[in-house]
């Protein structure tokens, strides 16, 4: 099975966002330097009529320029410390790794948003299979989209977490089921029967990988 990632919509992806913070912060220099030579070179004099307005407008561009500076910071900080993986899909990947031969193929990192939060789609003669994975640790018990978290003392309380609440937006229903018993719960539905031929199935996996 192959395990892999769009590596190059990652860069991509990161590349823009690093070109639109460099255009804000161009903007945002602009900005309070027109703010700041409008203050050290007045072209208005105090008890005008106007000035009041004309103090206002260097103001407003003073405070608007830093602001935009300040995205345009945050921006590229963002593309700068870029995640280019997923850890817990690389993880499941190994994993199912043992168990799936070279027909299948997990893609990981597919988050669009056209398609919401996805962690990885395992593709296949079965089809599509989308995962949402986390790490939280605990004992959960999942009651249809309701979970439940197991204290100590085996009483259960509604769980701070719920993926399945959080990815019934993308589809309609998830079965949850923990790493180790991820094939177990895969035969009798998704791995039940082929349903995609192969060039079907590469052409989903360039799409996924946007080659």
């Amino acid at each position: 099975m192959r395990n892999e990632a769009p590596s190059r919509s990652l860069v991509r992806r990161a590349n823009q966002v690093k070109t639109l913070a460099l255009l804000i912060a161009a903007v945002g220099v602009f900005v309070t330097a027109v703010g700041a030579l409008l203050a050290a070179i007045p072209f208005d004099y105090v008890g005008s009529p106007t000035y009041s307005l004309y103090a206002f407008v260097y103001n407003l561009a003073l405070v608007v320029g830093v602001g935009l500076l300040i995205v345009a910071l945050a921006l590229a900080i963002r593309a700068f410390t870029w995640k280019t993986d997923n850890d817990l899909a690389m993880i499941t990947g190994r994993f199912l790794a043992q168990y799936l031969d070279d027909r299948f193929d997990l893609v990981r990192n597919v988050s669009k948003r056209e398609i919401g939060y996805v962690d990885a789609v395992l593709i296949g003669p079965p089809g599509a299979l989308v995962f949402r994975i986390l790490d939280d640790e605990g004992n959960f018990a999942n009651d249809g989209v309701n979970w439940l978290r197991i204290k100590p003392n085996n009483e259960s309380v509604p769980a701070a977490i719920n993926p399945s609440r959080e990815a019934i937006a993308d589809i309609k229903k998830v079965p949850p089921t923990h790493l180790q018993d991820l094939v177990t719960n895969l035969q009798p539905n998704y791995l039940a029967k082929e349903r995609v031929d192969a060039p079907t199935v590469e052409e989903m996996r360039h799409l996924l990988l946007g080659e």
